[in-house]
């Protein structure tokens, strides 16, 4: 029993408190790649997840349009192969959806196709590293956003590569590109961007506990907004990281970052050039195990589109014997504003046949068009396993957004409320039912709510060849 509530709360913290069916069929797929993928050799998954929606509000209008019935079966298709220097994954998952009613697909059909792709080989003396994917979020649907429906399609690939891994002299190269592309959506502050970024380092270890690093870096951003925002950032840098024994370790960097940018919307009469952004950058940061848990100090200062930024916090986490621990407390300032408090609080305790965690978060986020925001997270959870097959999950979610300083920002929050009844048909397959209720609110917005029941049924494959 203890191992079935275990994976139970798993899939309750992968998903949160989401009733989506992305979310899920994500769980199904991967628990089996990452436990039998481990002994090598070619490994096969496959799940599947279909699931009823009624909502009476499905994209959160101020007046409800009517109630909406959706269908969606998620696909997932995955490989992994594992050898002894070699690692390579690919998945891809679709979803065939229909509906009926305001806002339900306007025809049978697959949408949101999803995509990832890895790969990492190590060899006695480099490693290099390959990852690409393709995903999409239901504004929605999501917990921490506050700004309407619509969604947010995010297409990412990377590669690194590091030589010298054993001599005292090695080198780093990492290229990287991002898109960002919004959907449905009205929010202004929501923006589709393109990010190129290319970084080098040249290593020095003069002995095995010592690394430092110099560095350059280029940024190259491209942002489809009203002003038509290109934004390049140039850093050069030098870092260092000493391991003082084998408990503690003190990093550090300095440097010089630039960045530059114009304006070339159409609409401009001419391309304006800003002056140039330019300020030293430094960071400091301390680490230390103790025996029920870990400590952390750090100090940044960093040049952001709006300024200069100072942030200091404290870190703090303890192994308790039936959970976990942890907590932030910080302090930031960017530019002239007043200095602010930052932190966090996560919480998990279990028990033999419950679990219950909390999580809190309040940050400060300088946004890519000159915004700088407020972002606060809360969340509650309690589950229990009422026998071998069955459980049920609590669960209450509070996001905001709030102006922090720089330009003005449509304020907003939302609350989710969720309850989980979940049933084990069989070994392999999974129901769940449940409801789940969301309010947000809005600056000069009246309140939006929805009321939403589901029932799913879901399960995951896994075969070596």
């Amino acid at each position: 029993m203890r191992q079935g509530r275990r994976t139970g709360l798993r899939r309750t913290a992968a998903a949160g408190l989401l009733i989506s069916s992305v979310a899920v069929v994500a769980v199904v797929g991967k628990p089996a790649v990452a436990q039998d993928g481990a002994r090598g050799g070619p490994l096969f998954t496959f799940g599947i997840s279909t699931t009823i929606r009624a909502s009476d509000n499905l994209d959160l209008e101020v007046v409800s349009p009517g109630t909406t019935i959706v269908s969606e079966t998620r696909l997932t298709f995955g490989f992994q192969s594992v050898t002894r220097t070699q690692d390579f994954s690919v998945q891809f998952s679709d979803t065939f959806e229909f509906g009926s009613g305001p806002h339900a697909p306007d025809s049978a059909g697959f949408k949101r196709p999803e995509f990832a792709l890895s790969y990492s080989w190590e060899g006695k003396n480099a490693e290099f590293d390959f990852d690409a994917s393709l995903t999409e979020i239901d504004l929605a649907d999501s917990i921490d956003n506050v700004e309407g429906s619509g969604s947010r399609v995010n297409r990412d690939v990377s590669l690194r590569f590091e030589t010298g891994l054993n001599d005292p002299f090695g080198a780093e190269l990492i290229l990287s590109r991002a898109e960002e592309d919004f959907q449905d959506t009205t929010s202004p502050t929501l923006t589709d961007s393109d990010t190129t970024n290319a970084n080098a380092a040249l290593i020095f270890r003069p002995n095995q506990t010592t690394e430092t690093r110099l560095t350059y870096g280029y940024s190259f951003a491209d942002f489809d907004d009203v002003l038509g925002r290109e934004r390049t950032t140039r850093a050069i840098g030098i870092s260092a990281r000493i391991d003082l024994d084998p408990v503690s370790q003190l990093s550090g960097s300095i440097g010089w970052n630039v960045i530059s940018e114009k304006w070339t919307a159409p609409a401009l009469p001419a391309v304006i050039v800003l002056p140039d952004r330019e300020s030293g950058v430094a960071s400091l940061r301390y680490t230390r195990i103790l025996p029920a848990g870990e400590l952390a100090l750090a100090f940044d200062y960093s040049l952001t589109v709006v300024g200069e930024r100072a942030d200091f916090l404290f870190s703090r986490g303890f192994a308790l014997p039936k959970g976990v621990l942890a907590f932030d407390a910080g302090l930031t300032q960017i530019d002239d504003n007043d200095v602010q408090v930052v932190g966090g609080l996560r919480y998990l305790r279990e028990w033999p046949d419950q679990a219950f965690r909390i999580n809190l978060s309040s940050e400060i986020i300088v946004r890519n068009i000159d915004t700088v925001e407020r972002k606060t997270l809360a969340s509650v959870g309690y589950e229990y396993q009422i026998n071998e097959i069955e459980s049920v999950d609590f669960g209450l979610s509070y996001s905001a957004e709030t102006n922090a300083g720089g330009q003005d920002i449509a304020e907003g929050s939302k609350i989710t409320a969720s309850a989980i009844y979940r049933r084990s048909l069989t070994r392999d397959w999974l129901l769940e039912t449940g409801y789940l209720h969301r309010i947000t609110f809005e600056e000069d917005v009246d309140t939006a709510r929805s009321n939403e029941v589901f029932l799913r049924l879901e399960r995951g494959f896994s075969w070596r060849p």
